[in-house]
């Protein structure tokens, strides 16, 4: 499929490679450049491979020399294997397809009743390929056929946590639920990716966004986080209402400042994540 031009097929929506295998499973989708779909991530050269929705296995990824259109040309080709997926193991019940990382049955019939069953081996092969020599160019497709439904979607596009992650950065006022309405971000994430309707994973998201200034180090960070103090009794009723996770960052937070204050500044320190 990678030989001919003519066997390719452009991505035009990001199901196509969240998706593979669910689509036209006789060609690769392919784009010209990765940067310049609507859809790109700045900081993440595979995020194609990344927002693949289906649970896979170990990857390996090899150098080839592939004649394309007659021009002999080197390849990191990346395969690994589709795991299947689970479905709810109620009577009959063949609505709900999850990813194998799920763990808990919400089918609307049978949640909390009957637990998920996984459906075993699926026989695909997820493929990824980009040039050795870097110019932007990317394929996805797959080996054989899936032997199951398409799962709902079990985590954020990658894109998406890119902008809950910079809009968290630039207001760190904002909480879960500001973020979870599109405030700083210009969209509404669960109306991009269904899977930003689960409220953790915003939360997520948005701790990760705010925790990339901890691990960056330097005076110029403590300055961005000026207005978070050291008062005893807001953070601790903040750490009370938290999990263990939360307790984590917020600990890291409080070790990074000090007995830092700025004298006028609102004590923005929340437990409304």
């Amino acid at each position: 499929m990678l030989q001919e031009s003519k066997s390719w097929r452009s991505i035009e929506n990001k199901d196509e490679y969240e998706y593979p295998g669910f689509y036209e499973i006789e060609m690769m989708y392919h784009t010209p450049d990765y940067k310049a779909k609507p859809f790109a991530v700045k900081n993440r050269v595979h995020y194609m491979y990344d927002d693949i929705q289906l649970s896979r296995s170990s990857t390996q990824t090899q150098l080839h020399e592939v004649t394309i259109d007659g021009v002999i040309t080197k390849l990191h080709i990346r395969r690994s294997a589709c795991e299947g997926v689970k479905v709810c193991s109620g009577n009959e019940c063949k609505s709900y397809t999850v990813s194998n990382r799920q763990r808990i049955n919400r089918c609307h019939i049978h949640k909390n009743t009957t637990p998920l069953k996984q459906t075993g081996h699926c026989p695909v092969q997820f493929v990824y390929v980009r040039r050795a020599e870097e110019d932007g160019r990317r394929w996805i497709g797959v080996v054989n056929e899936h032997n199951h439904d398409k799962p709902v979607p079990h985590k954020i596009s990658t894109k998406i946590q890119e902008d809950i992650q910079m809009s968290a950065l630039a207001n760190i006022r904002s909480t879960a639920k500001d973020l979870a309405k599109g405030l700083g971000i210009g969209y509404v994430p669960s109306e991009k990716s269904i899977a930003a309707v689960n409220i953790d994973r915003i939360r997520r998201e948005r701790r990760l966004g705010i925790g990339s200034i901890l691990h960056q180090g330097g005076k110029s960070n403590a300055n961005a986080l000026a207005t978070i103090v050291d008062f005893p009794n807001i953070r601790n009723k903040a750490e009370r209402s938290q999990d263990m996770e939360d307790k984590s960052f917020s600990m890291k937070v409080n070790e990074l400042m000090g007995n830092y204050q700025m004298e006028g500044a609102e004590y923005i320190f929340t437990s409304t994540y």
